[in-house]
């Protein structure tokens, strides 16, 4: 083919999507920042407990529903204990798990996905004290007994810390001053209450935030506790405190602990207002409880916001939603192309050649559900597996149709084997083995079983090990959440790949492996054969 008309295609492909998606931000308004991923997190709680014959209770706290952060994808796995979901006088969520004649070791699992967002309030300095607070407020105002705004010591310290309460922030700042600076941050095992931790001079969170609310209260300022967690990789125990003081119509979060005025940072987690216990069980029941968190990345369509940004001009977002398909399976078929270039990169630029086009994007999709390492595991047991039963029904001499479908029963059984197997031993991820595409599987059993008679064993293996490598580039590269977002909302970039996979199918160059198996004349220059004469000089 002539340089010509390749070069009009490129430009073709190249200039199109770049018009359409220049049309939809100049001219109607789209912006970037919605495709830029936000940082959220997945929790999971397990509670695990023993059963001497008993019946057994447990309650904990759900995440709060409030405008600064949101929870979706949330799962209880209560184990053998039913469950349900009440709201207190306070509006927290409570989880209440509870079974009768409980015997042995249980476990339950809450998981849910969340993202939170950094709330600032900017105080100003003339701002008055209010003496008139709504009734839901004014409840925050008396004492408890962890509270003690009333006791002489405290009202006496609230008076010298802000003798003039006619300015809110003036009173706040010294308040939070106070018990931010002044007290001490020890971990404390137990609970603190306001007036032990003025005597000490040290408390955990919770001593510092009953401290500050007794202060404010003490001071004519509502005041009430919220607990949760701090979100960070990892495992953990801790939870943490902090108070909300209400302040013009508004309540407003302090953290004396880590030193957070009138704001809560993005990655603190509310899972009930007031002075509460977050776990609360019957006796004797040896319960433990893990928090286990790690960084996910969000996109607006997934906690239901940004609807509106995520059609092209063609409507592809109101057109899936129209018919009732899910936005994932929207997903899979915009990344599936940029997995089928992946492959053409590993064909024509590196050499590598894997067991079909878009199996390796395929099965990475998959693997977003199971996790890379299973999704894997799962990937060459099947194979492995099905190409015995493929060796073994090989004997009898069948025609190849009926071959092919022997095969893919032998698929899908593995993958029920495998799903059932994930259930049985509280393997979740394994569970989702099921969403592997079993005619790409089977093809590609057919595909491995070919290569072992005509190349050898050794080849097969290769091409396996190289179908693996493709799996894990697939995944790395669909799992990036700006991919996806783009995708979504500008779905005509995907003529881009077009343009490249025009150009990468003109590939004239060396490829990669061919460097390694050239290297010796690539890196070296030959020698004079010793049996000819040198030119005269």
């Amino acid at each position: 083919m002539k340089k010509g008309p390749l070069l009009a295609a490129l430009f073709f492909f190249l200039a199109v999507p770049s018009a359409i998606i220049a049309y939809k931000l100049l001219a109607l308004g789209y912006t970037l920042d919605h495709v830029v991923p936000w940082k959220g997190y997945a929790v999971t709680l397990e509670m695990s407990f023993d059963g001497h014959g008993d019946s057994v209770d447990i309650s904990t706290f759900l995440p709060l529903a409030e405008k600064r952060q949101h929870y979706w994808e949330e799962t209880v796995d209560g184990g053998p204990a039913g469950h349900k979901v009440a709201q207190d006088s306070n509006g927290n969520r409570v989880l209440n798990l509870s079974t009768s004649d409980t015997k042995g070791s249980h476990r339950a699992v809450v998981a849910f996905k969340t993202l939170g967002e950094r709330t600032r309030f900017d105080l100003d300095a003339g701002l008055p004290l209010e003496t008139a607070v709504s009734e839901e407020a004014a409840r925050s105002l008396d004492p408890t007994p962890m509270i003690q705004s009333r006791d002489s010591e405290i009202v006496a310290l609230a008076r010298r810390l802000a003798p003039d309460r006619s300015k809110a922030l003036p009173l706040l700042k010294a308040v939070f001053s106070y018990a931010s600076d002044s007290i001490a941050y020890r971990s404390f095992s137990g609970s603190t209450d306001a007036l032990t931790t003025l005597r000490l001079g040290e408390a955990s969170c919770n001593g510092k935030s009953r401290l500050l609310a007794a202060l404010l209260r003490a001071s004519g300022v509502p005041c009430r506790l919220v607990g949760g967690l701090i979100l960070e990789k990892g495992a953990k125990r801790t939870t943490h405190q902090w108070a909300e003081a209400y302040v013009s119509g508004f309540w407003v979060p302090f953290c004396p602990t880590n030193r957070h005025f009138a704001e809560v940072p993005d990655n603190y987690l509310a899972l009930y207002h007031g002075d509460e216990i977050l776990f609360r069980h019957s006796p004797n029941i040896n319960f433990k409880y893990l928090f286990k968190t790690s960084p996910i990345l969000v996109g607006k369509e997934e906690i239901g916001l940004g609807r509106e940004q995520l059609g092209s001009i063609m409507g592809i977002w109101e057109v899936f939603n129209r018919v009732g398909l899910s936005l994932a399976v929207l997903k899979v078929l915009l990344l599936v192309p940029v997995g089928g270039f992946i492959t053409v990169i590993f064909r024509n630029i590196i050499g590598l050649e894997p067991f079909g086009t878009f199996l390796p994007t395929l099965i990475a999709s998959a693997a977003q559900e199971t996790g890379l390492v299973w999704g894997i595991l799962s990937f060459f047991l099947v194979i492995g597996v099905c190409a015995v039963a493929r060796a073994v029904f090989e004997s009898f001499k069948i025609t190849r149709t009926p071959k092919l479908a022997i095969i893919m029963i032998f698929v899908v059984g593995t993958m029920l084997a495998l799903t059932y197997l994930g259930l049985t031993f509280n393997l979740h991820n394994l569970v989702f083995v099921s969403l592997f595409p079993v005619v790409v599987l089977t093809m590609t059993v057919e595909r491995f079983s070919r290569t072992v008679v005509e190349d050898g064993m050794p080849a097969a293996l290769l091409r396996s090990v190289v179908t693996g490598f493709a799996i894990l580039s697939c995944y790395a590269i669909i799992s990036l959440k700006s991919l996806s977002l783009v995708l979504m909302t500008f779905p005509e970039a995907l003529l881009f790949l077009v343009a490249l996979n025009l150009w990468v199918g003109r590939w004239a160059g060396v490829r990669v492996t061919e460097y390694w198996r050239f290297r010796h004349l690539l890196l070296h220059t030959p020698s004079a054969s010793p049996g000819f004469p040198k030119e005269p000089s």
